[in-house]
């Protein structure tokens, strides 16, 4: 019913402007200077018509907001440049599906992670600035993110890697599309996710969390912020040392973060 309105009414336009344009060109026929005006003119109102008639619909921040939307649910965004602030910013909620890591919520460690604790058994520690995600993969029920950061400085480093400029590391956390996480996923039961038809699949998200209230989902505009970084080498791969206890944001005062206390407090390894 909208589109026979707007055509009817693009047609009583065009109609008027023709019955127009004939009575002009008429009264003009011995004016050639006249003549070529109003033939003109004609054609630059119709022109002028259609672009509002268009913008009137589609303003141009609502046709990017629109487009970014489309790249990821189409799954024209890969998802190792996906944040979890990406997802839940542009996708329907109930195409979101959380996913709480058992390992984090069950964690048990060989001693308190707290800085002394960690530095003593990381096999790397540094301070550095976040530079990008490369790549996120499912590795059973967890997500992970190979994560790279710039290196700012280097306090500790047992292993034949060279972190001088920067380092590349594993971390639990990230976001998939439903599809990939269960491609060859050995732990998922056939019975998981059977509500969900098969070629709808890539237009949901599994979504894992990083730390507690997601405090490590970095932003790709922030190349300023430090934090204190402890790694383990095993198996030729570098991961953080006590899950996201082993990241640590660094303040303007070098006061290094606590999450069991949630405030930042005072470091010696920070000067």
């Amino acid at each position: 019913m909208n589109n026979f309105i707007k055509d009817k009414k693009f047609k009583n336009i065009r109609e008027k402007i023709a019955i127009s344009n004939f009575k002009e060109e008429m009264e003009m026929k011995n004016s050639k200077n006249k003549k070529i005006i109003y033939t003109i003119l004609p054609a630059c109102a119709v022109f002028m018509i259609c672009c509002i008639v268009t913008l009137s619909y589609s303003t141009p921040k609502e046709l990017a907001s629109h487009n970014n939307i489309n790249d990821i649910s189409n799954n024209n965004v890969s998802d190792n440049v996906l944040s979890i602030a990406d997802i839940t910013e542009k996708i329907d909620s109930d195409k979101i599906i959380y996913e709480t890591s058992e390992e984090m919520e069950n964690a048990c460690f060989a001693y308190e992670p707290n800085i002394e604790n960690l530095y003593k058994n990381a096999d790397v520690v540094l301070i550095g600035t976040f530079d990008s995600n490369l790549n996120m993969y499912a590795d059973g029920f967890l997500i992970r993110t190979e994560t790279k950061f710039n290196t700012s400085s280097v306090l500790k480093n047992e292993t034949d890697i060279s972190i001088n400029e920067s380092v590349v590391f594993d971390r639990i956390g990230g976001v998939m599309t439903l599809n990939k996480f269960m491609e060859n996923n050995d732990e998922i039961r056939a019975d998981e996710f059977v509500n969900i038809p098969e070629n709808e699949r890539s237009e949901y998200y599994i979504v894992q969390e990083y730390a507690p209230n997601n405090k490590l989902d970095f932003s790709t505009s922030d190349k300023d912020t430090k934090y204190l970084i402890f790694l383990n080498y095993n198996s030729d791969k570098l991961t953080l040392n006590s899950m996201y206890y082993g990241i640590r944001e660094i303040n303007s005062v070098n006061q290094v973060y606590d999450y069991d206390l949630d405030t930042f407090v005072e470091c010696d390894l920070i000067k």
